[in-house]
C-alpha cells in the first residue's frame, strides 16, 4: 500500500489531529515544529505538563501518521 504524500505543515496538522484521541493525552500537548537549529527531526512534541517520555500519546499518534502518510520533500 501506497503512503499519501503529504508536505511539512499538512504532516504537522496530522499529528495534531489524532493526538488527542490517543490514552494518555492532556490538555496542553500538541506536536510543534522545531525552531531553526534545533537537534533532532522538524517535529517535537511538546507539553507544558507531560514530559514526552512519560506518555505513549506522541508515539501513538506519530505511529499512527507515519503509517499513512509520508512526508515528501518536492511537495514544499
Amino acid at each position: 500500500m501506497s503512503k499519501e504524500k503529504v508536505t511539512a505543515q499538512q504532516h504537522l496538522d496530522l499529528l495534531n489531529k489524532v493526538l488527542p484521541e490517543q490514552k494518555g493525552y492532556r490538555p496542553g500537548m500538541s506536536f510543534e515544529a522545531a525552531p531553526p537549529g534545533a537537534k533532532g527531526i522538524g517535529i517535537w512534541g511538546t507539553a507544558t505538563t507531560t514530559p514526552y517520555a512519560d506518555t505513549d500519546a506522541y508515539r501513538d499518534a506519530e505511529r499512527i501518521v507515519y503509517e499513512l502518510y509520508e512526508f515528501d520533500p518536492s511537495k514544499e
